[in-house]
């Protein structure tokens, strides 16, 4: 979304960009190889940031890069994504803190390195749909653009 000079943003305006940039870099990094992802995922939680993944419950990049560190290679394709800042979070100098719901499809192993195919009949390159929710909140002190870390992080395989 491009952004007219001298446009004032309404708060679900700058939610939604907020929102497209923080997850091209989450799932880049993701999707990337097994070295870059160890070193730069964890790098969006925070000591007190939490991850359920598909049941499997972390706390804090330690336990969230250990984790990581055994999963195979991922292909995110996002279908859809909404976010909401969360009423009561902003002030004068803090940004609110967003909520993410996304919906999409993965594949996992070395077929996550060609083009999502639906229909295949092999369990490693078969893709799986995911429902993935995000709370971000903004890093302290607040910068003119804010950065946001992950505070709390739920993925869950729904097909």
């Amino acid at each position: 979304m491009s952004v007219p000079p001298n446009k004032q943003l309404s708060e679900a305006e700058l939610a939604n960009l907020r929102a497209d940039s923080f997850l091209r870099l989450y799932y880049n990094a993701h999707d990337s190889t097994a070295q870059f992802r160890k070193e730069n995922v964890p790098k969006f939680y925070r000591a007190q940031s939490t991850c359920n993944w598909n049941g499997n419950a972390l706390v804090g990049p330690d336990q969230i890069q250990g984790f990581w560190a055994g999963k195979p290679l991922s292909k995110h394709e996002i279908q859809s994504y909404d976010c909401h800042s969360i009423p009561g979070s902003s002030s004068d100098s803090r940004p609110a803190s967003l909520l993410i719901t996304v919906s999409g499809i993965v594949v996992h192993g070395p077929m996550a390195k060609t083009p999502l195919q639906t229909g295949t009949k092999k369990m490693e390159a078969a893709p799986r749909v995911f429902s993935q929710s995000f709370v971000l909140m903004p890093e302290e002190p607040v910068a003119p653009e804010p950065k946001y870390y992950i505070a709390s992080d739920t993925l869950r395989f729904v097909g």
